[in-house]
């Protein structure tokens, strides 16, 4: 496995990849021409807050379907405003996600006794509902269809 830091830096020259900001003479202020930009798609184990938050969006899939789709800064006030469900202070924002789509609720607000189950199945009927990705403040940003979903943009 990879240290923090070096996780954070790692993560930081594959974000760089994908905004096709490693063609020659690409500074941080050239704009990335849409053909250099790239899609990376990378699974992690126990990534520290600092590497989550970093992504551009994050995805968590609960019993196979799409549990939460967008901003890894916008998991908190996602799942407090539709679910009414709190993490600790200091939490991980992917650790939280994770306990959340795989029922394990226990110390984030839920009552005693409520199924974890049923927890999964609020999370699953809230994100089928939206039709875009989730942002920064836990809410949905614009609208997509099904051409920008193929293409990765959002309007």
């Amino acid at each position: 496995g990879l240290d923090s830091t070096v996780a954070n830096k790692l993560v930081a020259m594959l974000s760089r990849l994908a905004k096709g900001d490693d063609t020659p003479g690409a500074t941080s202020t050239t704009p990335a021409s849409r053909t250099n930009q790239r899609t990376v798609i990378m699974t992690i184990h126990q990534p520290s807050q600092r590497v989550v938050t970093s992504f551009d969006v994050t995805l968590f899939l609960a019993k196979g379907e799409r549990a939460y789709y967008g901003s890894a800064r916008g998991i908190f006030p996602y799942f407090r405003n539709e679910l009414n469900l709190n993490p600790p202070w200091g939490t991980n924002p992917a650790e939280f996600a994770l306990d959340v789509c795989n029922g394990n609720v226990d110390g984030f607000g839920v009552e005693t006794g409520v199924d974890g189950g049923q927890v999964v199945e609020n999370v699953l009927a809230a994100s089928a509902a939206r039709t875009a990705r989730i942002g920064d403040d836990g809410v949905e940003e614009g609208t997509l269809s099904s051409k920008d979903a193929y293409e990765g943009t959002f309007t």
